[in-house]
């Protein structure tokens, strides 16, 4: 794959991509790139303590998503809290209406 600073690309990228995924399995391959980055962190904080904290902050230090969650959890969470937040507002929606008249 190419890299490169300017607009001009001596390849079409998406060509490259094309074949690419057309040889490797895309899964496999992110597997393994992510297995070598954890092995290089680990590595990196055996031997340069220094230097890992740096790489913690840019996610490199884990495979962990936002604050250690998953998708799916701050999913379920985001939406267990709109349906809460319906349920208080049709409550008090309920509350006004059933009020003494004016």
């Amino acid at each position: 794959m190419y890299f490169t600073e300017i607009d001009e690309c001596p390849e079409d990228p998406i060509a490259l991509n094309d074949a690419f995924e057309a040889e490797y399995d895309t899964d496999e391959y992110e597997k393994k790139v992510s297995r070598l980055l954890r092995q290089a962190y680990a590595r990196l904080r055996k031997e340069n303590p220094s230097s890992a904290r740096t790489w913690a902050p840019i996610g490199y230090a884990s495979n962990q998503s936002l604050f250690g969650w998953s998708f799916w959890k701050m999913l379920g969470i985001g939406i267990l809290i709109l349906v809460i937040g319906i349920i208080v507002f049709a409550a008090m929606l309920h509350h006004a209406d059933s009020g003494p008249a004016r």
